[in-house]
């Protein structure tokens, strides 16, 4: 039996279970029982909440009123999602497809706790969670799957699925949607859909995910009139766990074209799951960064594909990663470590001062020290990180972060060369197939005299300009003419201050221009923390905020949301028009009351659509 943590979003209480018996194998090979994964009722064996239990290789299912959830445990604790049908009705669930065998628990010392010849069944179905759906769960090669089920004239928009205790949902370009809960992952393939025909066929008929808030979705298709009874059927892949004994945490995500996941952030174990062969194998301070790759489609430890310590003496940390086609991995972040690994190709070899900003370039298909193809610092002689990076379709690398360096290395033809106040942001640009005195393309500083927090997200235009979004508390942050907000309007408190959207054509020469920065707030305390731009030169923006009748956002006639009663906390998503003037260039803005607390990420889609997690 796996058990499951306590300390979970939902959580099942540990059992401690003597034995556990089958008293008929499915199948006999050379003395082995071989005994498929199977949902077990629970009849009191167990004392949570679970009406069913099914142990699969990765994960244990559990099966309740209104849903489903799977629990990692390891000898370190453990993690859990669930998936749960919002506004449906409790039903209890059934099981179906009765198995070969039965279970035998033993649990303690007193007879009136065990329980015999407990059945075993293939798959367990809500009926009527919704009315006329019905959701089927079953395993399939030892993964978790499960169906929904709609009767001919039932409402599919009604169908949605809470994942709790999962810090992120995002839809990939190939139709699967990524699910992340700490350090593990879950993928869930491109559902299929199927209609039945007259004569009681299946037939295939185009199923896609929809999000609905920062950690719900449902379904759509598009080209079901709901005169048929569908069948949508979602795959499901958990990956493996990464993670050793001590704080582990991860900041940027990034997934290839065949579904194979590499993730960044920083490590505080000294057991961290490196790979054979890694760049580096070793723990080396209190906290380094690590990056690791990993294929869901694989079983086991198998999933790990690869994984390295990257650090110094001191502390480290990575904030975002790019991976190319090649599976190259180009990532920013920052360190204190004056011995933090640098190439002979480094821009700058010297830790300038308490921390630096880093930018870090492996190949994975190398192997030690050769998987290391760049790595160099980035600062001045103050606290400098890196927070955000994009490499353009010309192969540049575009960082962006927070400084608080007089003496960060600019360039000549920057757009402020001169440090502001408090905290910059700064945005610089790299070509590192150069040799190191020519890799500094161009770097500029962008703030005012107060705190610009350097924690914002930019995005690269049509013609490779940087487009900035982040928050600033300073009154004379750089605006320019016709901008929709040329004054700060600070919120509460005072500061925090508010957005600020800015574009820079980092490339011009003799000097930078700023092509368009406004202020983005009004008296809410607004926070930008994502930002797209479309073929058309839109932005859009989210973040957050913090709105009341008297403490007023932004909003849009036709908005999802026109009011700001009752007084809120959550997110905000605008898109503005650089080419217009004013408030002209407002084209949306709204609150969203769905999600609770933060927009993790926007992704624009082909047909003009847009994806906000």
């Amino acid at each position: 039996m796996t058990s499951s943590p306590s300390a979970s979003p939902f959580a099942f209480p540990l059992v401690a279970m003597v034995a556990t018996l089958l008293a008929s194998p499915l199948a006999a090979q050379a003395g082995t029982m071989v005994v498929s994964p199977a949902f077990v009722p629970n009849l009191g064996q167990w004392p949570d909440a679970a009406a069913y239990r099914c142990p699969l290789a990765t994960a244990t299912v559990f099966v309740t009123t209104d849903g489903w959830a799977a629990s990692f445990a390891d000898a370190e604790g453990g993690v859990a999602l669930a998936l749960r049908f919002v506004d449906a009705q409790p039903t209890e669930p059934v099981a179906e497809q009765p198995l070969e065998g039965v279970h035998h628990y033993f649990l303690g010392s007193e007879p009136a706790a065990w329980r015999t010849h407990v059945p075993r069944f293939g798959a367990v179905r809500h009926r009527g969670i919704y009315r006329g759906v019905d959701a089927l769960a079953y395993q399939r090669g030892g993964v978790f799957e499960y169906d929904v089920e709609l009767a001919p004239g039932t409402d599919l928009a009604a169908v949605t699925i809470e994942v709790q205790g999962a810090d992120e949902l995002r839809l990939e370009a190939d139709g699967s949607m990524l699910l992340r809960a700490e350090a593990r992952t879950l993928r869930q393939s491109a559902p299929k859909g199927f209609i039945t025909d007259v004569d009681g066929r299946r037939v295939p008929i185009t199923a896609e995910f929809e999000l609905r808030g920062a950690r719900r979705f449902g379904f759509r298709v598009p080209d079901w009139d709901g005169r048929r009874a569908l069948v949508i059927d979602p795959g499901l892949t958990w990956s493996t766990f990464v993670g050793g004994t001590g704080a582990d945490r991860f900041r940027a995500v990034a997934v290839d074209a065949l579904g194979r996941t590499t993730v960044a952030g920083e490590t505080a174990s000294a057991n961290f799951p490196v790979t054979l062969g890694a760049f580096d194998v070793s723990h080396n301070s209190n906290n380094d960064a690590c990056v690791a790759r990993l294929d869901p489609n694989r079983s086991g430890t198998a999933q790990l594909l690869w994984s390295t310590y990257l650090g110094g003496s001191d502390n480290e940390v990575a904030e975002d990663l790019v991976v190319d086609g090649s599976g190259v991995v180009t990532l920013t972040g920052g360190t204190a470590s004056p011995n933090f690994p640098r190439t002979a190709n480094a821009r700058d070899t010297t830790l300038g001062g308490p921390f630096d900003a880093i930018l870090v370039r492996f190949d994975p298909s190398a192997s030690g020290a050769a998987q290391l193809g760049y790595g160099s610092f980035f600062g001045g002689s103050a606290y400098d990180f890196g927070r955000c990076l994009r490499i353009g379709g010309n192969g540049l690398v575009t960082i962006s972060g927070g400084t608080q360096s007089s003496d960060l290395p600019v360039s000549t033809t920057a757009y402020d060369t001169t440090f502001n106040g408090f905290s910059d942001d700064y945005v610089a640009r790299f070509d590192l197939s150069q040799p190191p005195p020519q890799q500094l393309l161009a770097a500029t500083y962008l703030g005012g005299s107060d705190n610009d927090s350097g924690d914002g997200e930019i995005a690269l235009d049509g013609n490779q300009r940087v487009v900035f979004a982040g928050q600033t508390a300073s009154t004379d942050f750089p605006v320019t003419a016709g901008a929709l907000s040329t004054s700060l309007n600070l919120g509460l408190p005072a500061s925090d201050g508010d957005s600020f959207v800015a574009a820079l054509d980092v490339t011009a020469a003799p000097a930078q221009p700023l092509v368009w920065s406004t202020f983005f707030g009004r008296t809410a305390n607004e926070q930008a923390r994502r930002i797209v731009v479309d073929d058309g030169g839109i932005v859009t923006i989210a973040g957050l905020a913090s709105t009341s009748p008297t403490n007023q956002f932004l909003l849009t006639a036709g908005a999802l949301v026109t009011n700001h009663a009752p007084s809120r906390q959550g997110t905000f998503l605008s898109r503005l028009d650089p080419t217009r003037v004013g408030a002209a260039q407002l084209r949306y803005s709204t609150l969203l009351t769905l999600v609770p607390d933060q927009i993790e990420d926007l992704a624009l889609h082909a047909d003009g659509s847009m994806t906000v997690v």
